[in-house]
């Protein structure tokens, strides 16, 4: 992305400026509850998993229980990247970053040449933190799709073993 600042006013500027902020806000925001569900929904699992093994000791339904088991490790391995820690791009420069020489030198548009710098710095990071938005979110719709196919599984296993019970 290259700004030609001679185009721009420094209150156009400013305003592309605080509508990208406001843009990345509402991104890190829907990150962070991406992250939040998949936390919610593996605590979920993990209890489901963990009432399948208390009861894995039932003679008729052991295999049962031990399929179920399996079948909901799917959605937390799916969802393990969501809660492992991801490089995101976060607002704000060093300011070692800010005071260079480039800047120096550029004493009638400075402030404009830092905005300009700063947003083109923001357009990155919109784009990078929206891919990893897009991946997690992603990951937690194919938890979800793969849990409701184990259930459906699981459900019809359950029933298949209780009628074979009942005809024997």
């Amino acid at each position: 992305m290259d700004i030609q600042i001679e185009k721009y006013t420094k209150e156009s500027l400013e305003l592309i400026y605080n509508e990208a902020q406001k843009h990345m806000d509402e991104i890190i925001k829907s990150y962070r509850l991406a992250v939040n569900r998949s936390y919610v929904f593996i605590l979920f699992l993990t209890g489901v998993i963990g009432f399948c093994l208390q009861n894995i000791f039932n003679e008729q339904l052991m295999l049962f229980y031990v399929f179920c088991s399996l079948i909901f490790l799917i959605p937390i391995f799916i969802l393990r990247k969501n809660v492992i820690p991801t490089n995101i791009v976060f607002l704000g420069c060093n300011p070692s970053l800010l005071i260079h020489s480039y800047y120096e030198n550029r004493k009638e548009n400075q402030y404009q040449e830092y905005l300009k710098s700063r947003i083109q710095d923001l357009d990155e990071a919109i784009i990078t933190n929206s891919n990893v938005l897009i991946k997690a979110n992603d990951r937690v719709k194919k938890s979800y799709i793969s849990f409701i196919v184990g259930l459906f599984v699981c459900l019809l296993l359950f029933w298949f073993l209780n009628s074979k019970c009942l005809i024997s």
